[in-house]
């Protein structure tokens, strides 16, 4: 999780806004680009037409179309130590 970051769902692909900035996969097994005008797609589009979704539910899907963490942005919870915040700090108070 990276704070300011919104999950969505844009036309069936993975894809993060954040500060008027946003990433999109366009492809299963693809990399991150940027949304950029002259791509035909821009940050205002994909938040406009992307619905927002939960943090678990972009979880599985960041698993099944096998993507690279995106440093600031997000990272699979694979690496995380803890699945949640509610988890770690449960631990931390054990």
């Amino acid at each position: 999780m990276s704070e300011g970051v919104t999950y969505r769902n844009w036309r069936g692909r993975p894809a993060l806004t954040k500060d008027g900035a946003a990433r999109v996969v366009m492809t299963v097994g693809g990399g991150w680009i940027g949304a950029k005008a002259e791509d035909g797609i821009d940050a205002l589009t994909i938040a406009r037409e992307g619905a927002s979704i939960g943090e678990g539910q972009f979880a599985d899907m960041f698993a099944a179309w096998k993507l690279p963490d995106l440093s600031g942005w997000y990272q699979s919870r694979a690496d995380r130590p803890f699945s949640s915040l509610a988890a770690a700090r449960a631990w931390a108070r054990r």
